[in-house]
């Protein structure tokens, strides 16, 4: 016979951590490993929604580029993966220190 899941009772004490965040990635990598394994399912799958404020200039030259993008017919899943990318490749210019562009414009 099936069990029935756990339904949260009112009074028990309620982590705010958890509440305010949602799942951590160790609750989902533990939901993960007890859920069947797919092909598609791999660590970077794992995400956590972000806001970060850009100027109105920014956010413009951004939907510009996406739609230019989209109307070029590159595999491009949505804006949050075309964001990631940027923010990946800016990373690792930032990483190379001295030698980045984006760097020396924080200089």
């Amino acid at each position: 016979m099936e069990s029935k899941p756990r339904v949260p009772d009112l009074f028990d004490d309620a982590d705010p951590l958890s509440a305010a965040m949602g799942k951590t990635s160790a609750q989902a990598k533990k939901k993960a490993s007890t859920e069947p394994q797919s092909d598609t399912t791999t660590e970077a799958q794992i995400k956590r929604k972000v806001s970060y404020y850009f100027g109105i200039d920014t956010i413009e030259k951004f939907d510009d580029i996406y739609h230019t993008l989209k109307k070029e017919r590159l595999p491009i899943k949505n804006k949050s993966a075309l964001m990631e990318a940027l923010v990946n490749f800016a990373l690792e210019d930032i990483r190379k220190l001295s030698g980045g562009k984006i760097y020396k414009r924080l200089l």
